[in-house]
């Protein structure tokens, strides 16, 4: 789970990276763009829970975490983070991979 989400989040050429920054802008944008942004992000969400429910099953996250809620959490890390450097290039980018050290274990 570790290597594909860092692997996601570190792309700079991510489709991910676009729905970050547009979402940023969501109140700015027509509302059939933001209801298509935010059902991206739901998208990504599912998807990402579904990554979670399988390492939970795996014994490598423990079952008692709600994979909706973890994943969640990660997406709203990650797109601060990418609106952050947008505005500080310097920003450290490690709070992604802090976190999943956390919860998988270093």
């Amino acid at each position: 789970m570790r290597t594909s989400y860092l692997t996601i989040g570190v792309l700079r050429l991510s489709p991910l990276l676009l729905i970050s920054t547009l979402g940023a802008e969501g109140p700015a944008l027509p509302s059939a763009l933001a209801l298509q942004i935010a059902e991206g992000i739901q998208l990504w969400n599912t998807k990402l829970a579904a990554l979670i429910s399988l390492a939970q099953a795996e014994g490598q996250i423990d079952a008692e975490e709600a994979p909706d809620l973890l994943a969640a959490l990660f997406i709203n890390c990650w797109q601060g983070a990418t609106i952050r450097s947008k505005c500080d290039p310097s920003a450290q980018c490690d709070c992604l991979r802090f976190a999943l050290d956390r919860l998988l274990g270093a």
